[in-house]
């Protein structure tokens, strides 16, 4: 069974900087051979074209190959279709729907690429083809590994060493109790398989209240000290408003960029943005 080095922390912590030290450190003792790369995962694309950014900044000379975790199951599948009965190539589809034989290929759900690509990892050949050429995997926001997105991680492990970097409060899915990877990692580390770092220094701020405000939320505690203001809005045109009225009447009070921050799959900032071009 391969290593595992992980590291986990809030935000802005220096877990991608973390990340590219450990890539930079480990691949000379892995990449021994022309044809071995560093394998780059991901589960989003926005991430993963933020992970590919930051190693051409860092990481310039190390051989890389970077996808997604689904993109990846999938070719893994298609290179070994054949071994488990599929003649033509796999193409995912956005329902769940079984492999479906149609006329340009077979056509399946993603889960279901992910648990063929899953068994496919524990087949002693497939192993060491996989640790031949990717002896050393990278995988980014690992939080949002969970379901048959960390199972097939967890085959993975078996084959390879892997350097990853989570943080569960930044877990996507709001359904998912807990955050399973992280409390994968924990469990490996208890046994020994694991070495993980945890970073706690925020490196993008240092005002206290913004400071303060995080640790609230992450701990899930009410404040005891000053934080941020805290407005109630009913609709987005007060929460626009109260945006206008901080950058532009009170712009005395604001130095360097804005960004507006919201839960993913929410159109409320679609809207508050709307409602700032308009006022």
């Amino acid at each position: 069974m391969g290593k595992i080095v992980a590291v986990v922390g809030p935000a802005c912590t220096g877990k991608t900087t973390w990340l590219m030290q450990q890539a930079s450190k480990l691949t000379p003792s892995f990449l021994k051979a022309d044809h071995q790369r560093l394998l780059a995962i991901t589960r989003m694309h926005g991430s993963r074209r933020r992970l590919q950014l930051t190693l051409l900044d860092f990481c310039p000379t190390i051989p890389c190959s970077i996808t997604t975790i689904d993109g990846f199951a999938l070719s893994l599948l298609n290179r070994w279709r054949r071994s488990v009965g599929y003649e033509k190539p796999i193409q995912p589809v956005d329902d769940e729907s079984t492999f479906t034989d149609t006329i340009f290929g077979t056509e399946a759900g993603f889960s279901h690429i992910l648990a063929a690509s899953t068994e496919l990892l524990k087949s002693k050949t497939v192993k060491a083809v996989i640790q031949e050429s990717h002896p050393l995997i990278m995988i980014d926001e690992f939080q949002d590994c969970h379901g048959p997105l960390l199972d097939f991680v967890k085959e993975l492990s078996s084959c390879s060493t892997l350097i990853v970097a989570a943080d569960d409060f930044q877990l996507l899915e709001s359904s998912i109790n807990g955050c399973p990877a992280v409390e994968w990692l924990n469990a490996m580390k208890d046994g020994a398989c694991a070495q993980i770092a945890e970073l706690t220094t925020c490196h993008r701020t240092s005002v206290q209240n913004i400071l303060e405000a995080a640790r609230c939320l992450r701990d899930n505690i009410p404040n005891t000290r000053e934080t941020i203001p805290v407005f109630c809005c009913p609709n987005h045109g007060p929460a626009a408003f109260k945006i206008i009225e901080a950058l532009v009447y009170k712009s005395s009070d604001w130095h360097g960029s804005t960004a507006i921050i919201c839960p993913s799959h929410d159109e409320f900032v679609g809207q508050v943005l709307v409602s700032c071009d308009n006022q």
